[in-house]
């Protein structure tokens, strides 16, 4: 799969943060990607194109692989919140540093509002990550007002959840009447 590395990180320096590509690319990668192609994607953090920088965070969260401190910390302070949003989480899931500044630097960042893209990366990452131990993280994801980010969280559940799981199964339950119908939809796959 990592002879396609030159052509991915063309095609991601030319398209936008909501290009059809990047979910394509981070498919690809979340679960099969090996160690000489995580060590490229932890290359590309260094980028300064957005969206190779934040498909490589969903790639190497998905793959539950630490970031390094001085890393972590200048991404949680990057000009772009889902950069920002998207090395929180990055934390979160690896629990890398006992650094206070990191620490409170991720809270800060999972605390302030969400923008609908930033959130459905959020979803994207924790769904491919299939460790239900990050089942929590979705919450804010799931309690959002907007109908787009309830179904990214209910798709990520429905990759995080296993045969007979009442846990997620109650919480499809509820978005059952919701007036979404793509939300209904979500929520009936659980």
């Amino acid at each position: 799969v990592n002879r396609f590395l030159p052509e991915v990180k063309t095609l991601l320096q030319a398209s936008d943060m909501d290009s059809a590509i990047r979910p394509a690319v981070v498919e690809l990668f979340a679960s099969d990607a090996d160690t000489e192609t995580r060590e490229q994607f932890r290359e590309f953090l260094a980028s300064d194109y957005i969206t190779l920088k934040a498909t490589a965070l969903e790639i190497l969260i998905a793959n539950e692989e630490a970031i390094a401190p001085a890393k972590l910390q200048q991404l949680l302070v990057h000009e772009n919140q889902e950069i920002r949003l998207l090395a929180a989480l990055g934390q979160k899931i690896s629990g890398v540093t006992s650094d206070q500044i990191i620490q409170e630097l991720t809270e800060e960042v999972w605390n302030s509002p969400w923008e609908e893209n930033a959130a459905c990366a959020i979803a994207r990452v924790i769904g491919k990550t299939q460790n239900r131990d990050w089942l929590e993280l979705l919450q804010p994801i799931l309690e959002s007002e907007h109908p787009s980010l309830k179904e990214e969280g209910l798709k990520a559940l429905a990759q995080l959840a296993e045969p007979g799981d009442i846990e997620i199964a109650n919480i499809g339950i509820r978005h059952l009447q919701h007036s979404s119908p793509q939300v209904r939809a979500a929520a009936f796959h659980l």
